[in-house]
């Protein structure tokens, strides 16, 4: 099963809990005394925390995508390179060789 099949199969089983579920008391040390429904909403912003430091790094090696002059992938550089059209890769930096 792919990470976005199980995903989307754990946020359908959560969907479908009663409200009252989420908010009974849980022993988690990351819930910090708190409910079900926090652990879920740490656990939610942990994981973009971890991202974000991804990206990060990837900025800082300039490893994101567009950088030296490769074009952006998917629908967003699709929509890019329409908005920003030559200027996406005048100013772009140089990669050093």
């Amino acid at each position: 099963m792919t990470k976005t099949a199980s995903f989307n199969e754990t946020l359908a089983v959560l969907y479908d809990l009663p409200q009252a579920s989420l908010q009974q008391p849980s022993c988690h040390g990351c819930a910090r005394g708190g409910t079900a429904r926090d652990l879920l909403l740490h656990n939610i912003f942990h994981e973009k925390q971890h991202a974000g430091q991804v990206w990060s790094v990837r900025d800082q090696l300039q490893l994101l995508p567009g950088w030296g002059n490769q074009d952006l992938p998917g629908p967003r550089g699709r929509r890019a390179r329409v908005l920003l059209g030559p200027q996406l890769h005048r100013h772009a930096p140089r990669r050093a060789s």
